[in-house]
Formats: structure tokens, C-alpha cells, sequence
């Protein structure tokens, strides 16, 4: 069996809801999204505690852009 992606995300109960980022997202439809900006903004993200929450963000969206090519 091949592997697979979790690919719920689950809003948190932080900050990301105000971060510039996720707000430039939240207001396009995926199909919009050029899969290029959500990565190059996730290539310079430091892996570390305080970004968890953008990673996964980043991460889930990239995985839906996929979902639509």
C-alpha cells in the first residue's frame, strides 16, 4: 500500500487566523493559488515551535493545490 497524506487540518485557537499569510490565502479560492507562492513561503520558514502552526498550514493547502492538478 502506497503512503498516504493526513490531509485535515484543523484550524487552531492561535494567531495564524491574523497572520498576513494565512489571510492572503484564506481570501482565494485553491484554484487561484499558484502551488509556487505557498511553497517559497514555506521554504524560508525556520522549523521551530513558534512556526508549527504556518507549517502545517502551508503544508495542507500545498497538499489541496496538489489535489486540483
Amino acid at each position: 500500500m502506497g503512503k498516504g497524506y493526513e490531509i485535515n487540518w484543523q484550524m487552531p485557537t492561535s494567531s495564524i487566523k491574523t497572520n498576513p499569510v494565512y489571510l492572503r490565502y484564506s481570501n482565494a479560492a485553491i484554484q487561484d493559488i499558484d502551488i509556487g507562492e505557498p511553497q517559497g513561503q514555506l521554504a524560508l520558514i525556520k522549523p521551530d515551535a513558534e512556526n508549527a502552526e504556518m507549517i502545517s498550514y502551508l503544508s495542507w493547502l500545498i497538499r489541496c493545490i496538489q489535489l486540483l492538478s
